[in-house]
């Protein structure tokens, strides 16, 4: 009886640490595109053409008029679309009317447009320390508005930001 009892309870802890090991998330080989329906920051659409058409868009922040929730929106500049002058312009945040209307940027106050450099259809931007008084949601938006802004180059398929020359941990 003392031995049922031991197997007993040998295979329902081993039947419990299966389960637990099953449930864990396994590792990533390597890095992986995250589409478009997970991810948790993505752009509105425009309300219309005229809003924002070309290759001459930025980003700002608004908020949703459903959930208050800041997102993304884009808007257009009369700016060539290469990556300096966009991200230059990006910087200076929103017009008069856009800021009537509700849109801001998350990006810091003051922050400057160190360099940029394209290698292959990578962009590295470089930016001031201004970037790292950020946390959180609004380090996010911030990221997300310069992101967003850079691909809209034809040639930019991914951005690599960094800070006074230097990669953080984003």
């Amino acid at each position: 009886m003392r031995w049922a009892r031991r197997c007993a309870r040998l295979c329902a802890m081993t039947c419990v640490l299966g389960l637990v090991a099953s449930c864990g998330i396994q590792a990533d080989d390597g890095p992986r595109d995250i589409g478009v329906d997970d991810r948790s920051l993505t752009p509105t659409d425009a309300a219309d053409a005229s809003e924002a058409s070309g290759a001459s868009r930025v980003y700002l922040v608004t908020p949703n008029e459903t959930d208050a929730q800041r997102r993304l929106r884009s808007v257009q500049r009369d700016v060539q679309p290469r990556a300096a002058p966009l991200l230059e312009v990006l910087f200076d945040g929103p017009n008069t009317t856009e800021a009537g209307d509700g849109m801001s940027t998350a990006l810091p106050a003051g922050l400057q447009l160190l360099s940029t450099r394209p290698v292959g259809d990578v962009l590295f931007v470089d930016v001031s320390e201004e970037m790292t008084e950020l946390s959180g949601d609004v380090l996010v938006l911030a990221v997300a508005q310069i992101v967003h802004t850079a691909t809209e180059i034809a040639s930019v398929r991914a951005v690599r930001l960094r800070v006074d020359g230097q990669d953080l941990p984003w």
